[in-house]
């Protein structure tokens, strides 16, 4: 990687590739980044780029991720396991393999050639599972987890938790653990699917993100079930809507902010040529927090036990997050009491006051700690003192500070008001837009009148100019205070390497890069200069004007725009895993996704299986009931697939009416219930008798148990072809 430019007089712009900012998790990570940013000067520029791996439905986001370039931004902040969730490292590499040589530096994974800034989750996770086997007795754990696939965060965390439990003589059933997205969703169908399996149910919940944390606890309450009083939850990276729930959270807590802050510094560092960029690997330790949701008393309960003669294991209150914040705040507040004292003037103290409180609003709310800090230093300062005039004077500096911090936060719930209002009204004028069926720049003009309420300090719609993909037309552009250009023709083109030079031209406030899309092409950007830390609308001010944009278009435009974009640009094609029929991987992901899942298993001596699968009987359905009914016969088939096995593995259409699975590190009982549960779907759709046919399917497979000899992946999908066709002609024999 290279160091990146030195002329420090321009702008400090660091790119910033992420999936999503409108998950909890995201939230806080953009968060805390844009704060410690705004206090090294660097200005962040977020490509929201959806996953580069799995999801349909954000594929074509990914599309901006090839935005990055050397004459735009100095260096490029990378999140794996954020933008490819199912294959951090292979996916990753090959996206910055594409890019200019720009320093690059990873969070949350480590990646060969990059400054990495990882947590350590070994001792949180031992003291936690420890905690809840010795101190609460817990023998029986199930857990939800995101993707669950080779190099995966949940891959790491799994193989620690079964290695703990296995030596304590715990228990972990593969019928208990639950993988899928990182979405609050998935940690509802975690807890439906855990709890309508059979044997005994689990006596805790792991949850591997904050998002699955949220879910699942909203479906445990929705069916009734009690935390911790029914069934014990712990989770991971530290949920922030806590007190949102039914009770105070036990969790694996990472030291964001210090990771974050360190991982900015250096950037800043070797940005200023101070530091040498080098691909160092630093880790920070996770911590277990034991509170209320594990099974822990509450305060309350803490101080009756004490009387009883029983005391609990001491709980954390504060994070060191918040306890480093307040105490570089204890020491700045005790230094501007002194000056005001000394010069007999709460100018000082307010200056101070003004400068917390725009940090905190940064990070969001305003953690207690730092209410007690105040208060605590009140009562030193007045106790410093003698002199009664001195203490009137430290009671007014604090009552003015209290007076401060509660308008503080009434300016907070204005603004958040404000801004979900803002978004509503958007979302709703956009849905009227789609209806009355306006014309492009009709419908452009609209947007414009409606930007204003999103709060944004500039905005740009680019499209790409049909004729030249490396160029766009420059559609919108809105600046706060009233400046709206939406020109109706001949329209200002500029390359759309330069998109952000020109969306960031005169402002200095950070950008969010997002796509507008339309099924698998990309037709323009939308550059946001945000001045509110505030993101969750952003996907949906997104998705509502690809939606208006490709409404406006007519249906022969659209097409046309989209073949000459694709005529141009070869990339497209390339990119293109997924079969649109089905919603599976199509055939050139299974060489792109399913050979490299197949060859990392084999390499790392774990088990895999190769099954191919053929629908029966479907030139008889096309021949007697039409090709419609046998696209429904496909369509049914593939969702039978899809529901039967698990996330991670790579499902693929092959082509007409036959399907390949790749399954990795699995073993062979997994196997036999994955295709139990695709005869049972069959048999279901052929009781309901929806349809005037009787699906039917068969299969042949390889097994290869873990550390076998190496096989050719083109060998092992010929053996599982002969497999197949075996098992189709004792079918007919057995007729």
């Amino acid at each position: 990687m290279g160091t990146g430019r030195k002329d420090h007089d321009e702008t400090l712009n660091v790119g910033v590739l992420i999936d999503s900012v409108d998950n909890h998790f995201n939230l806080r990570v953009v968060s805390g980044l844009l704060a410690s940013a705004e206090e090294l000067g660097i200005r962040l520029v977020m490509y929201v780029g959806g996953s580069l791996d799995r999801d349909m439905a954000t594929g074509n986001y990914s599309w901006i991720y090839s935005l990055p370039k050397g004459e735009t931004i100095r260096a490029l902040i990378v999140l794996p396991h954020s933008i490819a969730p199912w294959n951090p490292d292979t996916a990753v590499r090959a996206l910055l393999s594409a890019l200019p040589p720009i320093p690059v530096y990873s969070l949350f994974s480590r990646l060969d050639g990059c400054y990495s800034v990882d947590c350590d989750e070994t001792s949180a996770i031992e003291n936690m599972l420890r905690h809840l086997t010795d101190y609460h007795g817990y023998r029986r754990f199930a857990a939800v987890f995101g993707p669950l696939a080779q190099n995966t965060l949940a891959q790491r965390r799994l193989e620690r938790i079964s290695a703990f439990l296995s030596d304590s003589e715990r228990e972990l059933s593969e019928d208990f653990i639950f993988s899928g997205a990182l979405s609050a969703e998935t940690g509802k169908q975690g807890v439906q699917t855990i709890l309508t399996r059979g044997g005994n149910s689990p006596e805790v919940l792991l949850c591997m993100g904050d998002s699955l944390t949220v879910g699942a606890i909203a479906e445990l309450q929705g069916l009734g079930i009690s935390v911790p009083e029914d069934i014990a939850v712990v989770s991971f990276d530290e949920v922030s809507e806590a007190e949102n729930l039914p009770c105070s959270l036990s969790t694996v807590s990472l030291p964001l902010a210090s990771m974050l802050r360190l991982l900015l510094e250096r950037v800043h560092t070797d940005c200023l040529g101070k530091t040498q960029f080098s691909p160092d690997y630093v880790t920070l330790p996770a911590r277990f927090m034991h509170r209320e949701s594990c099974g822990c008393i509450s305060w309350n309960e803490r101080e009756i036990a004490k009387d009883g003669g029983f005391e609990p294991l001491d709980q954390t209150e504060y994070d060191d997050d918040d306890l480093k914040r307040a105490a570089l705040i204890r020491h700045g507040l005790d230094q501007a009491v002194t000056r005001s004292l000394s010069r007999n003037d709460p100018a000082v103290f307010r200056e101070f006051m003004d400068e917390t409180l725009h940090s905190l609003r940064n990070h969001g709310e305003v953690p207690s700690v730092i209410l007690d800090v105040f208060s605590t230093q009140w009562t030193i300062h007045l106790l410093r003192q003698t002199d009664t005039g001195l203490q009137t004077f430290i009671n007014t500096l604090f009552i003015d500070a209290f007076r401060m911090f509660l308008q503080a936060k009434v300016d907070s719930f204005k603004r958040i008001r404000n801004r979900d209002l803002g978004a509503l009204e958007f979302y709703k004028n956009g849905n009227e837009l789609l209806a009355e069926k306006k014309t492009l720049h009709a419908s452009l003009v609209g947007i414009g009148q409606n930007i204003p309420a999103l709060g944004v300090d500039r905005a740009q719609i680019i499209l790409i100019c049909p004729y030249n993909p490396e160029l766009g037309e420059v559609r919108l552009d809105y600046r706060v205070g009233g400046h709206l250009d939406i020109p109706e023709g001949n329209f200002r083109t500029i390359p759309i390497e330069n998109l952000l030079h020109e969306g960031g031209q005169r402002c200095s406030s950070p950008l969010i890069v997002l796509c507008l899309a339309h099924g698998k092409a990309t037709f323009g950007y939308l550059t946001l200069a945000v001045s509110e830390y505030q993101f969750e609308q952003y996907g949906l001010v997104q998705e509502t004007l690809s939606h208006i944009i490709e409404a406006a278009l007519t249906n022969d435009e659209l097409s046309a725009h989209i073949r000459k974009l694709t005529r141009n640009n070869d990339t497209l094609s390339k990119i293109s895993l997924i079969d649109e029929f089905t919603g599976l991987y199509n055939r050139r992901a299974l060489y792109a996704v399913g050979k490299t899942r197949f060859e990392q298993a084999h390499a790392a001596g774990l088990s895999s299986c190769f099954i191919f699968i053929d629908l029966d009987g479907l030139k008889k359905i096309n021949d007697t009931w039409g090709h419609r009914e046998g696209d429904a016969a496909i369509r049914t088939f593939a969702e039978a697939i899809r529901k039967s096995f698990r996330e991670n593995d790579v499902l693929v259409r092959y082509g007409g009416d036959e399907f390949i699975v790749i399954m990795t590190d699995i073993a062979r009982e997994t196997l036999d219930k994955a295709l139990a549960r695709v005869s049972k779907y069959i048999a279901k759709v052929n009781e309901r008798g929806e349809h005037p046919w009787t699906l039917s399917a068969s299969w042949g497979f390889v097994f290869t148990p873990p550390g076998s000899e190496r096989k050719e992946f083109e060998a092992v999908i010929e053996e599982s072809d002969i497999n197949l066709y075996q098992q189709k002609r004792k079918k007919r024999e057995a007729l």
